[in-house]
């Protein structure tokens, strides 16, 4: 029991660190409007649900793999992977 409480704290754990946005990564006064379904423009970021211009070039990193060769919307599959769509960025 107590195995089973600690690897779901540590899941819990990573999972909550994975969504911080670092402030690093974008300019804070940069702010163009609320995140439409979590997606923003093309250079921006959504972080807490607005858009705010990157710092940084952001790569092109796989959301997950295509279920029955589909992606949510504003993704595309490539190589069995949900793809952001050009224009779009998380």
């Amino acid at each position: 029991m107590i195995r089973y409480i600690t690897i779901f704290s540590l899941l819990f754990i990573t999972f909550t660190c994975s969504q911080e946005q670092n402030y690093e990564e974008f300019q804070v006064d940069s702010e163009i409007g609320p995140c439409e379904q979590g997606f923003c423009p093309r250079a921006y970021t959504c972080y807490e649900n607005k858009c705010f211009r990157m710092l940084k070039a952001v790569s092109l990193t796989p959301l997950g793999p295509c279920i029955d060769n589909r992606c949510p919307e504003n993704y595309q599959c490539q190589n069995n992977q949900c793809y952001p769509v050009s224009g779009f960025s998380r």
